[in-house]
């Protein structure tokens, strides 16, 4: 949840929670792109490339493998361009909203992730978050790393 709603929506500190490293090392793949990353990227993030609020992903063409933890605050967006690219995995929490509907129905692979989950926070170390999270894949490639974590079943 990168800091990438800033330039959209305003800032919005709620957005500031980063993907915890062991997600990572658990999926165990190498991106070619982090669509929603904080200005300079992060660090433990395995991608070449980037966009941050300065380059907008919504307005860039998404190419190769992606990662994408969007902004909680505005998601939606994030996940209409993610399913229409078609290749990644997404990390999102579950909701009512249309874009999440949406990649329920149409993602090859999903997983929830624990509940006690402890997001990264640049300035305040660990932080829970309170609502439900899971890892979403499209494409066969996001649905293998997916299968292969071991993180949690795999519909």
């Amino acid at each position: 949840m990168g800091n990438y709603a800033r330039g959209r929506t305003g800032y919005n500190r709620n957005d500031d929670y980063y993907t915890p490293r062991w997600i990572f090392a658990a999926l165990n793949a190498k991106f070619d792109l982090d669509v929603c990353a904080p200005t300079g990227g992060v660090a433990w993030i395995p991608a070449d490339n980037y966009f941050d609020i300065e380059t907008d992903a919504l307005k860039q063409e998404w190419y190769g493998f992606v990662w994408c933890n969007p902004p909680y605050s505005d998601a939606s967006p994030f996940i209409n361009k993610f399913i229409d690219h078609g290749n990644g995995i997404m990390l999102v929490q579950l909701s009512k909203s249309k874009g999440f509907m949406r990649l329920w129905n149409e993602a090859d692979a999903m997983c929830m992730l624990p509940r006690d989950i402890k997001f990264e926070h640049k300035d305040d170390g660990r932080k829970d978050i309170f609502m439900p999270v899971g890892l979403f894949a499209m494409g066969s490639k996001a649905k293998m790393h997916l299968e292969l974590s071991g993180i949690n079943k795999v519909r």
